[in-house]
C-alpha cells in the first residue's frame, strides 16, 4: 500500500463571484483587492507574498495543523478555493478537516490515467499496516468516549510480536524492527510522544483523516493475507522469515 501524504475548485480569493480577467499585464488582484508588487526580478506571479508562502507551506507538508499555525489556518480558510485552484493545476487536491484541525495535500486521481505527482510516495511495510489498523481502531473508540488514544511501547511490542516471527527467533532483530516502525509513525506525525522516554505515545487524531475506513479496510485485508503467508513460512522454516518476506 502507498501513502500519498499529502489538496479542489475555482473562484476568486474573496468568493464574490466569477473571476474577472486581470487588467494589469496579466497580474491578478490579491485577496485584499490589491495587485501585488513584483517580488523579484522577472516575477510573473499573481499572488501576494503571504498567499505564496501559504501555498508553499501546504505543498511542503506533511500537514498544516490549526493549533500550531493559526495565522496560516485562517488564511487558508479565507482563500480556500484559490489555493485549491492552484493545487488542482498541479494535479493535487486539498484535504481539510475542520473538526480535527488539519489540512494536507493528496495526489489527484483520474480513472485510466497514470499521473505524475509532486508528492513523495510512502510504502508501508507489513508491520506498519498492523500497527496502523490497531491505532485507528483505538482512536475511533477513544473519540467515542471523549478521551485520547494512548499506546505504550510495550503494547506495540506485544501487538507486533503476534505476527512477527523474529520476536521468537531473534529478539534483537525484533527490537530493531519495532523501533523502525515507531520511528516511521512518528516521522509521519501519526504517533505523538507523551514524554521523552519513548515509552508512551498518543495516536494522532490526524490518522482518521489520512486513513479513512475504506483505506484501513484495505490495509487490514492486505496484512491478514501477508500474516497468513508469513506465519506458515515461519512454521515450515522454524525461524524468522526471509529478508524479502520481512520487507512486505
Amino acid at each position: 500500500m502507498s501513502e500519498q501524504m499529502q489538496s479542489e475548485s475555482t473562484q476568486v480569493p474573496d468568493g464574490t463571484g466569477a473571476q474577472e480577467p486581470p487588467q494589469d499585464g496579466g497580474r491578478e488582484m490579491d485577496h485584499e483587492g490589491c495587485r501585488p508588487a513584483e517580488l523579484f526580478e522577472g516575477d510573473r506571479g499573481d499572488l501576494s507574498l503571504p498567499l505564496r508562502s501559504l501555498l508553499v507551506t501546504i505543498l511542503k507538508g506533511p500537514y498544516l495543523f490549526r493549533e500550531r499555525r493559526r495565522d496560516a489556518w485562517e488564511m487558508l480558510l479565507n482563500n480556500r478555493e484559490l489555493i485549491e485552484q492552484r493545487l488542482n493545476n498541479l494535479l493535487l487536491c486539498l484535504v481539510l478537516d475542520e473538526e480535527v484541525g488539519v489540512a494536507f495535500v493528496r495526489a489527484a486521481e483520474i480513472a485510466g490515467e497514470q499521473l505524475p505527482s509532486l508528492l513523495n510516495r510512502y510504502s508501508f511495510k507489513f508491520l506498519d499496516s498492523v500497527l496502523i489498523v490497531e491505532m485507528r481502531d483505538r482512536l475511533m473508540r477513544a473519540q467515542q468516549s471523549g478521551s485520547r488514544a494512548m499506546m505504550s511501547l510495550d503494547e506495540i511490542r506485544t501487538l507486533l510480536s503476534v505476527v512477527e516471527p523474529s520476536a521468537r527467533a531473534d529478539t534483537a532483530l525484533f527490537a530493531t524492527r519495532v523501533n523502525a516502525v515507531v520511528k516511521r509513525m512518528r516521522e509521519r506525525h501519526l504517533l505523538l510522544p507523551l514524554d521523552r522516554t519513548g515509552e508512551n505515545w498518543e495516536v494522532s487524531p490526524v490518522l482518521k483523516v489520512v486513513f479513512d475506513a475504506s483505506l484501513v479496510e484495505q490495509l487490514s485485508e492486505a496484512y491478514e493475507g501477508v500474516k497468513a503467508r508469513r506465519l506458515e513460512a515461519a512454521e515450515l522454516a522454524g525461524g524468522a522469515p526471509s529478508e524479502d518476506e520481512a520487507e512486505e
